[in-house]
């Protein structure tokens, strides 16, 4: 999503941060406080806590509780995404121990990492917002019958627990529940194995009658028309 221009917004778009990670992190960590001297910047705010960058004073957002999780880290445990995990997970220590301030989605979130490193006291709660778009989405929707529809949005993962979700639609079926659930997102971070696993289970359960589909990613500005079409989500 583009940022509006405005006339008390200067949008900066350095190079080497259209590259790729190992370039960001090197521009994050040698370049990015020399260019906010420059530029007079008084206050860095920065909506991700995995930073390189040493700019005084900094608020840190933390978004992120993956590198957190130790049954999650485990699953993956040596392979390519434990040590991307490992990694974001001391990046952020650092850059949320060192922060003159820090803002966390919740209080769980907080705690969690509090228990880890010790934070500035100048923290605060600000939870995620909703957007407008999805506001137009009514609570409850009428059914033309007595089937429930149910969609599950989110990325296809081994932590997002898509295998369960569909492994729980087919005992809702064999309970007599009349029920279709959909699942919405992209296989972009799925490994092979977990993606295959899922498909799987939902061949198992459609072949044993249950409703269950796999429709794959939709863009985000489209994901409230097609939220309204279900019953629960």
């Amino acid at each position: 999503q583009k940022v509006k221009r405005r006339k008390n917004l200067i949008l900066h778009s350095p190079p080497l941060n259209e590259k790729n990670i190992y370039f960001q992190l090197w521009w994050q960590k040698f370049l990015f406080k020399k260019e906010l001297n420059s530029l007079n910047v008084d206050l860095l705010f920065t909506l991700d806590a995995a930073t390189l960058s040493s700019f005084q004073p900094q608020i840190v957002l933390s978004q992120d509780l993956l590198a957190y999780d130790r049954d999650l880290v485990s699953l993956y445990r040596y392979s390519k995404s434990w040590w991307r995990l490992t990694f974001i997970k001391l990046i952020q220590n650092n850059a949320l121990s060192s922060a003159s301030g820090t803002v966390f989605l919740s209080d769980f979130a907080s705690n969690t990492i509090g228990n880890e490193i010790i934070l500035n006291e100048q923290s605060k709660i600000i939870p995620h917002g909703v957007s407008p778009s999805f506001r137009s989405i009514a609570k409850i929707r009428r059914r033309e019958n007595n089937t429930l529809k149910a969609v599950y949005v989110s990325p296809i993962a081994e932590y997002k627990n898509q295998v369960t979700v569909v492994e729980a639609a087919l005992l809702l079926h064999r309970s007599n529940h009349d029920i279709e659930i959909d699942l919405i997102g992209g296989a972009e971070i799925a490994s092979k194995n977990y993606l295959s696993k899922l498909q799987s289970v939902i061949s198992k359960a459609e072949n044993l009658g249950a409703k269950v589909r796999l429709l794959g990613k939709v863009p985000n500005d489209k994901l409230h028309l097609e939220l309204k079409k279900y019953d629960l989500f």
